[in-house]
């Protein structure tokens, strides 16, 4: 590792100690997000997700038990109609409150609070807002008289006296007055300290440097609600909160130890296609904070999320977007071009989408084919004029956006300090995006002056330009790769997501005989995501692994595998160890749903037969549609739609004509070649049209120098490319 890498790394660590130094993430109702809110499900949950406090909400029932709900009615969570306070406990408690989430909730109940109370680990609080205070209290001085938890409870309210009685009545519980309004607060806060309250709980977007200061001054702690967004949840740190209550725990902490908010380019573009569902779900699983879409119209008027101007790429259709029916477009594969798991991917209809994202990432809109008046009022109608910015080709068109909707996000495109006056002047936008070459102290300094966000934008595999954008602790970040960028955020600013493919079946490095099962599990137990094998077939018909066409190399018999049937086979003895060949049957129940199978064929003209065994196999233990194969000819044509096949540096031509042609080629083909043959452009052009690439790195490719300094050599120029698949020999994985 490099003295640059380790002292980005050490820097990074610093910044991610520093961003949540101290911080305290408490879950609003739980982890109210994922589970139903204020259950036994959503507070443990939480506690799962290693929150610093839960916050919960009670009410008092008819029978005087002290009920966990937000609302003084259950109508909201259950459907029924019961005002809580006119409501025995056993009622209540036979209500469903889980299924308004999610089917799988279904049966959650109600819990008492002495149920919750129960759950609290060690160390961790429970914040508990009174609803209603004054007939709450004497049942909860009946919970908390000897219980070895009342320590650990905080309270909160929004009414003032109600609190002050409650800190009369537990001084020595922290209680807090829940406050939404900045002049009420600004009336109330002085009286709040004289009361001897501990702290003041508001509203996020009440809090500034004024109710900072007063606080401050005050003596008063201040916890905030109800933050979901990290952009906002910086502002706050920035001012000086300390506690964050959040309905996504997990999620918003990761997000601050991120401190760069991914903006994801299509989706995870490079995992699943662009701009469809798919590719927008791995993006969330991945921390994005915000998903780029293209805004485009039909004919008809119905506006979708695709890049391209025309339907050829991207899709089963053909033809412009913009002249062809919604009819249409709604029953066009979108995904089977990328690649054959994705088939039946839809082109997402743009209404449909953000009603499905709203609530889990923020939108930035790129603006192709659009009518102003048409798209801003479906924005708003979603509510999510305060969760999106957009960018336009044109400078025209930006300024016809800011001039009739001065409130709305705009981003515009800047690569110098110089540019920027007259962009504020004439634009007002919030955010810069920029190349990372821009990126300087100089003008990010001078962006933030001017309250403009800093968002360089990194296409495709440059581990390098992640890298300066971390080092240089810019706002937001344009990717495709957020599977690259996150992984590098969580390890310190170095990327080790690399995905090896075992030569040979797994891991030899003179410990173990090739597709021997102890290699083979070797490899899996260190992270392969595939291994590579070679098969072929015996005399009486099974498919066997081996490279060479007998077994004189680790059985000390020359007979050929053709002249040797299954049962003479499982007889031989190995020169070392105790272990006998595989079959490929064996190989597929051992490695079914943990690692990937890349396929050499070693019979130069396998039969019909030999094809249909290896279908069966393949298919029983589920490896397609994640296999490589590495042949041509017959095999080729009979898994074709099944798989992936490779093709080597000499057939680039090929490639091209393919792709200038239309044809797709990212699901059907993936570059296989030897490190010591591919170079930057092709790699590039692969990188471009989505199509996988795998170099392979052989003790065999170097027989003409020291191996170790070849394969070092050849591994840190592909990295440099972006290049993240390697079919290694194992002797080199630890350059990874």
């Amino acid at each position: 590792m490099s003295k640059r890498v380790v002292q980005t790394a050490l820097w990074f660590l610093c910044v991610c100690l520093a961003a949540n130094a101290q911080i305290t993430y408490i879950g609003h109702r739980g982890a109210s997000y994922d589970a139903p809110e204020n259950t036994l499900a959503s507070v443990n949950l939480a506690w799962k997700m290693d929150v610093d406090a839960v916050e919960i909400d009670v009410h008092l029932s008819k029978d005087n038990q002290i009920i966990v709900i937000h609302d003084d009615n259950t109508k909201r969570i259950t459907g029924k109609d019961h005002a809580v306070i006119d409501t025995n406990s056993d009622v209540l408690r036979k209500l469903d409150v889980g299924s308004h989430k999610d089917s799988k909730f279904k049966g959650e109940k109600l819990p008492l609070l002495e149920e919750v109370i129960a759950t609290i680990p060690k160390g961790k609080k429970l914040v508990v807002e009174l609803k209603s205070s004054d007939n709450v209290l004497p049942r909860m001085a009946q919970i908390l008289n000897n219980n070895d938890k009342s320590s650990q409870l905080v309270f909160i309210s929004f009414d003032k006296e109600a609190i002050i009685k409650v800190k009369q009545s537990y001084p020595q519980n922290p209680c807090y007055w829940l406050c939404n309004n900045k002049e009420f607060l600004l009336a109330n806060i002085r009286s709040v300290a004289d009361a001897g309250l501990d702290g003041i709980n508001l509203k996020y977007n009440i809090i500034d440097e004024q109710t900072m200061e007063l606080s401050r001054k005050c003596g008063l702690d201040m916890i905030t609600y109800t933050v979901n967004d990290p952009e906002e949840a910086k502002r706050l740190i920035r001012l000086g909160v300390k506690q964050i209550t959040t309905d996504r725990p997990e999620w918003l902490k990761n997000q601050m130890n991120n401190r760069i908010s991914m903006v994801n380019h299509r989706g995870a573009n490079r995992l699943a296609p662009e701009n469809t569902y798919a590719s927008a779900q791995k993006a969330l699983e991945l921390g994005v904070a915000c998903m780029e879409v293209d805004v485009r119209r039909s004919k008809d008027g119905v506006y979708y999320n695709i890049h391209d101007h025309t339907l050829n790429r991207t899709t089963n259709g053909s033809g412009l977007v913009s002249e062809t029916e919604s009819s249409v477009i709604d029953n066009l594969d979108a995904g089977g071009w990328f690649a054959h798991e994705f088939k039946g991917q839809r082109v997402p209809r743009m209404y449909d989408y953000l009603k499905w994202i709203k609530g889990k990432a923020k939108v930035y809109f790129d603006m192709k084919d659009y009518r102003l008046d048409e798209f801003i009022p479906m924005v708003y109608e979603l509510g999510m004029e305060n969760d999106c910015f957009f960018w336009f080709s044109t400078w025209k068109e930006a300024a016809e956006f800011r001039k009739r909707y001065p409130q709305l996000t705009l981003k515009v495109n800047a690569n110098s300090v110089e540019a920027l006056d007259s962009l504020k002047r004439l634009y007002n936008p919030q955010i810069i995006e920029c190349p990372v070459r821009a990126l300087s102290e100089t003008f990010i300094r001078a962006c933030r002056e001017k309250d403009m966000k800093v968002m360089p934008i990194v296409t495709g595999f440059e581990i390098e330009a992640f890298r300066i954008a971390i080092e240089n602790e810019v706002d937001m970040i344009n990717l495709d790769c957020p599977e690259i960028f996150s992984n590098m955020m969580k390890n310190n600013g170095v990327f080790d997501g690399y995905k090896l493919i075992a030569h040979r079946g797994g891991i030899v490095e003179n410990r173990y005989d090739e597709f021997e099962p102890a290699s083979i599990q070797a490899a899996i137990d260190r992270g392969y995501f595939m291994l590579e094998i070679d098969v072929r077939e015996t005399k009486d018909g099974v498919l066997i692994l081996n490279h060479d066409d007998s077994f004189e190399r680790f059985y000390n018999d020359t007979r050929k595998i053709r002249d040797l049937t299954w049962a003479e086979i499982r007889q031989l003895k190995p020169v070392r160890g105790n272990h006998r060949p595989m079959s490929l049957e064996e190989l597929a129940k051992m490695c079914a749903g943990k690692v990937e199978l890349m396929i050499d064929i070693k019979e130069a003209e396998p039969s019909a037969e030999f094809l249909d065994k290896l279908d069966k196999i393949l298919t029983e233990y589920n490896f397609f549609p994640g296999a490589y194969f590495i042949n041509e000819n017959i095999v080729r044509e009979r898994f074709w739609g099944k798989a992936k096949f490779s093709f080597r540096v000499p057939e680039e031509n090929m490639i091209r004509e393919k792709i200038a042609r239309g044809e797709d080629v990212a699901c059907h083909y993936f570059l296989f070649d030897a490190g010591t043959r591919l170079n930057s452009s092709l790699i590039k052009a692969c990188q471009a049209a989505y199509i996988t690439i795998v170099p392979s790195v052989n003790f065999g490719h170097y027989r003409y120098e020291d191996a170790y300094r070849g394969a070092k050599r050849d591994i840190e120029f592909l990295q440099k490319c972006g290049v993240i698949e390697f079919q290694i020999d194992s002797d080199f994985d630890d350059w990874f």
